[in-house]
């Protein structure tokens, strides 16, 4: 039917048909392009249009998952701000193609993200020149960047390490054990040239004995078998010589992929098995040597045996000698006859001489002579050293000295000897006899006393005078006449210089008293007061009393058939001081009076008995 002959409802159904055809389309139109856009937005590259100016048009959602800038930001502002600086120029020139209608296929730029960052990104542009628009794809590509420029530096790495190692370094063929690249130094080591080496493989120049084991470990490694090997082989030069190399093998493919090269690092070890060589040819000549000296050996074993029990013997006689030394009551010193030094001293000769242990190696040993007024410490030390250099010995009596400055005197008997650390020494052997000397001094004065008491004929006169010549003799602070009484005690007959409490405490001394029995058999005596009984004792050393002197004298003041013995004692404290009096003698000995001892007040006093006649 025709239009002119629809009749007006018709025409109107089909108009109304039509609208809704329409309006259908338009909502499956808008329901795509809802789609196509949520597609867009989702899509993992950046998707933008653009005005030849270079400001965006409109961009997706990745733009702002990548590059962290919101649409808005994007939309106010051109597109080269987002560019590195470094690649604005590049990205401009392109733009400049694409206005004149060029297409734009995989240009990368760096894109400055909003948190300063950058990303690498790669575009594809399409220009429409009559719209003013382009419409670019981007990719995302730092990851794959990056792992470009780890894999150059790795690459650059090693080729250096490669061209500049001191061993040999090759890259072969796996299959073909064709060298493919190597470096100078395994060049020299071989003595081929770089594209000589190139042209062969291992297999050609590897010594025939070595090459199976070679390809045994080859076989093991492109099996998988093995990661890695190493091993000594020999390679043949081009001079025909033999080069003996260390070489360790290693695949540059990874587990599952299929092999293609391997590096081969070899070490010039010539010189080291050549070594080893003459060391195994010296090692066998010792061999043969030992056995030659094993029979030698058993042999003088028992000759050394026998040497080593003599050995024994003679360490085991030093060691009783040196125990000796230590433990004798003697003292003994070592003194070196060069320069007169002290080289040893042993505890007795440190003790006797009041050092400390150690302190007398090293000084000379005219230190320990005292010093008297006919004679001065050198000289009397370089007189016996005169008389051991003639004579080689000496022997006598000598004063010495202490550290502390105390007189005593001294046997010495002094020998020389060698000895193969210090030279010609001087042995010199040390007896304190200051005891015995003080005994003979005190008998004399006894001697002495018992003559000036005898002589008088007033006893009392002959008392006092008694009483001087014992202060006379001995040097002593006091002195005390006593007498022995029936019950075989002491009474004071006078004295001078005792304390009351002194004179008190001898008055207690009996009989039993070791020291009243020795000086009634007529013994004179020097002791220490801790050698006397209390309180003789104790009064001495609360008063500072030093020494004692008692001797004995004969008086005949009873009946001939009855031998009485008259004790004369004697109490003493002496101080050396040290002054500078007089060339060579830098010590004088200077008696000092005890407050105590000089000071008596009331002395009790028996009168002698008169001589029968």
């Amino acid at each position: 039917m025709k239009d002119h002959q629809k009749t007006k409802s018709q025409l109107v159904d089909e108009l109304t048909d039509l609208r809704r055809q329409l309006e259908s389309s338009e909502v499956q139109q808008k329901r795509l392009a809802e789609q196509l856009e949520q597609i867009l937005d989702y899509s993992p590259v950046l998707l933008t249009v653009a005005g030849l100016d270079g400001h965006f048009k409109q961009v997706n959602s990745a733009f702002t998952r990548i590059l962290g800038y919101t649409e808005e930001e994007l939309l106010s502002q051109s597109a080269f701000e987002t560019i590195h600086p470094d690649d604005r120029a590049a990205s401009k020139a392109q733009l400049e193609k694409l206005a004149a209608g060029e297409s734009l296929l995989n240009f990368e730029n760096r894109n400055i993200c909003k948190d300063g960052t950058f990303r690498w990104l790669s575009w594809t542009v399409v220009p429409r020149p009559e719209e003013g628009l382009v419409y670019g794809i981007g990719h995302d590509i730092t990851d794959h960047k990056r792992s470009e420029s780890r894999l150059r530096e790795s690459e650059e790495r090693f080729r250096a390490i490669f061209e500049q190692a001191a061993v040999g370094v090759a890259q072969i063929e796996t299959n073909t054990g064709r060298f493919y690249r190597v470096n100078q130094a395994y060049c020299d080591i071989v003595g081929y040239k770089q594209e000589e080496m190139t042209a062969t493989t291992f297999m050609k120049i590897t010594h025939p004995d070595d090459l199976q084991g070679d390809l045994d470990n080859m076989q093991k490694l492109v099996a998988g078998e093995i990661r890695e090997f190493s091993m000594e082989k020999r390679y043949f030069r081009t001079d025909g010589s033999i080069v003996w190399v260390y070489l360790t093998v290693s695949p540059m493919w990874s587990i599952g992929e299929e092999p293609n090269y391997h590096i081969a690092v070899v070490e010039d070890i010539t010189e080291r098995k050549r070594a080893e060589e003459e060391l195994q040819e010296a090692h066998d000549l010792l061999e043969r040597r030992v056995e030659q000296r094993t029979a030698e050996l058993a042999t003088s074993n028992l000759a050394l045996r026998k040497e080593i029990a003599e050995r024994t013997k003679v360490e085991e006689t030093l060691r009783h000698h040196r125990e000796m030394m230590m433990n004798m009551a003697e003292g003994v010193a070592l003194v070196r006859a060069a320069d007169a030094v002290i080289v040893y001293a042993n505890p007795q000769f440190v003790r006797m001489f009041e050092y400390d242990s150690g302190e007398l190696v090293g000084k000379q040993v005219s230190i320990l002579n005292a010093p008297t007024e006919a004679q001065a410490p050198e000289k009397l030390a370089m007189e016996i050293m005169a008389s051991l250099r003639e004579h080689a010995v000496w022997r006598g009596e000598l004063q010495n000295i202490t550290k502390n400055g105390r007189p005593f005197w001294c046997h010495a008997s002094v020998s020389t000897f060698e000895s193969a650390e210090h030279g010609t020494v001087w042995v010199s052997v040390h007896e304190d006899i200051t005891r015995s000397k003080k005994k003979e001094e005190l008998l004399e004065a006894s001697r002495d006393l018992a003559v000036a008491l005898n002589a008088e004929t007033n006893l009392q006169k002959a008392a006092n005078k008694c009483l001087e010549a014992a202060i006379r003799f001995s040097g002593m602070d006091g002195a005390g006449l006593y007498i022995a009484n029936d019950n075989g005690g002491l009474d004071l007959v006078t004295h001078t210089g005792l304390s009351d409490a002194f004179v008190d405490s001898v008055a207690h001394l009996g009989p039993e008293s070791p020291a009243v029995q020795r000086v009634m058999a007529g013994d004179a005596l020097y002791l220490q007061p801790e050698e006397l009984l209390a309180p003789v004792s104790e009064i001495c050393i609360r008063e500072g009393v030093l020494s004692i002197a008692i001797l004995p004298i004969r008086h005949p003041c009873r009946s001939v058939t009855t031998v009485a013995f008259s004790p004369v004692s004697i109490w003493h404290r002496i101080r050396w001081m040290k002054c500078r009096c007089g060339r060579g003698s830098p010590w004088r000995k200077r008696p000092q009076r005890s407050a105590g001892l000089l000071h008596a007040s009331n002395p009790r006093k028996v009168s002698l008995p008169k001589r029968s006649s």
